[in-house]
């Protein structure tokens, strides 16, 4: 696949790259989307000392100035990392999208060498997207990925998806990348959720095609219910505001928080995000 326009979209001075993306309009009209994903498991053989090892770590632990890795950096920044202008071994998920339903006609799966045409952060992807004079393939490939991811989203929240909320932070640091000297919130933009879309879409694909091949090794990710004791003391709170909540479903907690948001409001609605989200197991 690497006659493709794939790209990366990550936070700033992202090395792990670990997914990237393409999204081109088949002779027939519909939308195909590439979800591209590092393939670790051609170095990380399943029963190795280095898939022991990363089971023992569990996950990598990000701190303000340094990180402890699952894997090796050899391998999660160099040889898997799905940087711009090289080779790169990948599974890939392509879906075939209706333009007009933007429903999924066809998923088709397999391994794959993709070669990124650029390692974007968000708000460079963000500022193409936004520039009405960038014509390039790769900026209108992010164009019909956000068009689509905008899509599904709002079929998502439909559906009953919950929208949760906790302040995501980077710090700055001196010269000696030792001390803090400036806190920041990061700032979200669309190419932060068109992200999060895709990724979504391909989990759900794949847990589909394994349920289907492969029951007896499919594993249901399933979040319990909201803590009693917590989320009795959000009802309390913002029944004193004259708001109900209800968590009999995900859809109910959803609408609940929708009718909670004060119009204008923004920190508000945000902190009772932010409290919901700490209501949660």
């Amino acid at each position: 696949m690497r006659h493709l326009d794939v790209c990366s979209v990550d936070p700033p001075g992202c090395k792990d790259i670990d997914d990237a993306l393409h999204c081109i309009i088949l002779p027939n009209g519909n939308y195909q989307v590439g979800v591209h994903i590092a393939d670790v498991t051609h170095f990380v053989r399943a029963g190795a000392e280095i898939d022991k090892e990363a089971a023992r770590r569990c996950t990598t632990v990000y701190m303000v100035d340094r990180r402890t890795d699952m894997l090796p950096s050899l391998l999660t920044e160099s040889l898997c990392s799905l940087v711009s202008d090289v080779d790169r071994c990948a599974f890939s998920v392509l879906f075939e999208i209706d333009s007009k339903t933007f429903k999924t006609v066809k998923v088709d799966y397999g391994k794959s060498i993709i070669r990124s045409r650029e390692s974007l952060s968000y708000y460079i992807a963000q500022d193409r997207i936004d520039d009405p004079n960038d014509k390039a393939p790769l900026t209108e490939s992010l164009r019909g990925l956000l068009k689509i991811a905008t899509v599904l989203r709002e079929k998502r929240m439909q559906a009953g998806a919950l929208t949760l909320s906790s302040p995501e932070i980077k710090f700055k640091l001196d010269n000696d990348s030792q001390n803090p000297t400036d806190v920041s919130e990061y700032k979200h933009v669309d190419a932060h959720f068109m992200i999060e879309e895709f990724m979504l879409l391909a989990n759900i694909a794949v847990a589909e095609k394994i349920s289907m091949h492969f029951p007896t090794f499919a594993i249901l990710r399933r979040h319990p219910k909201p803590k009693e004791k917590e989320i009795q003391d959000l009802t309390d709170q913002l029944a004193k505001f004259g708001f109900e909540v209800s968590v009999e479903t995900s859809k109910k907690f959803a609408e609940s928080m929708d009718k909670a948001e004060r119009p204008g409001d923004p920190y508000f609605n945000k902190l009772i995000r932010i409290m919901a989200t700490r209501c949660m197991n």
